[in-house]
């Protein structure tokens, strides 16, 4: 088998670039025959790609003297690099990259004869594969920027859909991403496949000695939008009630709000910037903190609320602030998990029941996920009722009010 990946980004530097490197490398071990199309800053040194050679990595330039004579179109609006913002592409450069990446790709398709071709981002460039693969099945990731980019420009959106309505398959992070690409692109939802996140197990293990208390890493883009302003202001009011807690961010930033978010940190004490960190050093500096930060108010992963289980009258109040932290989202599904205080338990417990009674109302539970957890191993049914256990039932008022 012959896969052609076509990544319109900069490759090592963001989440899909990974995933290029990631099922690049497995490829590989399966002896599976590649080549890469990606796009880099002129001048700029062709990093390494899941282990293929020189000769097996195709290169776009981009920059001042590049085949594309601007920075490279980021997929998100703050890139961890210089970049182009695409909604503030002019109509004549909008025409030059389609243009380059179809000429570019063709002759990839050409030379290479791909038996498939795997594209990042369900975006333009993903469009230009399908229009040029011919009989050529083209397989998609969507990382969740393509629906973003199309709901901040509408104009473009119409494009994009026609251009995937012949994609043989969407691979996305999860059931609400799925149900997503199936409503906004008009395609069928057999063509949509919810495959999750992973991780290499090589590098991310757990640590042999316990992490020192009160060290926190964050790790992501220098930008609002994965929370890093909120972060740096809370990290610091924290700190003057424990001043040994120290705060490790790992990653990068462009422009001025990259520069000012630099500041920040620099200003805030205790805080230790790393920079751009491979993936075996970020799973070093991951085993070295006791907490790691979820870098993104809006990204493919659980939002996660850490809100107290004791009586009302000893932290209600701190409960009610948790919750308010969600009211008002568009939450379609929340996982409830708590200690056992009274029972012994091997595993995880799960709760027979179809639904919580409290003074609020009943509050439905989702049994067939129940049930298909409890064939696993690890769980079990919890078949003497609770115990009196209080854990998760103290939480149910404040999850229906929110």
């Amino acid at each position: 088998m012959r896969v052609l990946h076509f990544l319109t980004q900069r490759p090592g530097w963001t989440g899909s670039g990974t995933t290029l490197h990631a099922l690049v490398d497995w490829a590989r071990c399966k002896g599976i025959d590649q080549r890469v199309l990606c796009l880099l800053p002129v001048g700029e040194v062709v990093p390494q790609v899941g282990g293929l050679g020189r000769e097996q990595i195709d290169v776009l330039d981009c920059g001042e003297g590049g085949t594309l004579p601007f920075a490279i179109p980021g997929m998100s609006d703050v890139m961890p690099y210089a970049s182009t913002v695409f909604g503030e592409m002019s109509p004549e450069e909008l025409r030059l990259y389609c243009q380059v990446l179809r000429s570019a790709l063709q002759r990839a398709i050409d030379d290479f004869q791909p038996d498939v071709i795997h594209a990042h981002h369900a975006w333009i460039g993903a469009g230009i594969a399908c229009e040029l693969a011919g009989s050529t099945p083209v397989v998609l990731h969507g990382h969740g920027t393509g629906l973003r980019q199309m709901g901040l420009l509408p104009h473009l959106e119409d494009r994009v859909r026609k251009g995937l309505q012949n994609i043989a398959g969407i691979c996305v992070l999860h059931q609400q991403h799925a149900q997503d690409y199936a409503r906004v692109l008009r395609i069928g939802s057999d063509r949509v496949h919810q495959v999750g996140a992973g991780f290499d197990r090589r590098l991310f293990q757990a640590p042999v000695k316990p992490a020192s208390p009160g060290t926190l890493l964050f790790a992501g883009k220098f930008a609002d939008a994965k929370g890093l302003g909120p972060l740096l202001e809370a990290f610091r009011a924290l700190r003057m009630e424990r001043p040994h807690l120290e705060l490790a961010i790992a990653g990068a930033g462009s422009g001025e709000e990259g520069k000012r978010l630099l500041r920040s940190m620099e200003a805030t004490e205790g805080v230790r910037i790393l920079g751009r960190l491979t993936p075996g050093k970020l799973a070093i500096a991951m085993g070295q903190a006791e907490v790691f930060v979820l870098p993104s108010l809006f990204e493919g992963l659980p939002l996660v609320l850490v809100a107290p289980h004791a009586g009302y009258t000893y932290s209600g109040p701190a409960a009610g602030q948790v919750f308010a932290q969600i009211r008002g989202c568009a939450v379609r599904r929340v996982w409830l998990l708590g200690p056992s205080h009274r029972m012994r338990l091997r595993g995880v417990g799960l709760y027979p029941v179809d639904a919580f009674r409290t003074p609020l109302g009943d509050l439905p539970t989702d049994r067939a996920v129940a049930e298909r957890l409890a064939a696993k191993p690890g769980f079990s049914w919890l078949e003497r009722g609770d115990g009196g256990e209080h854990a998760l039932e103290i939480e149910l008022p404040f999850l229906q009010r929110a």
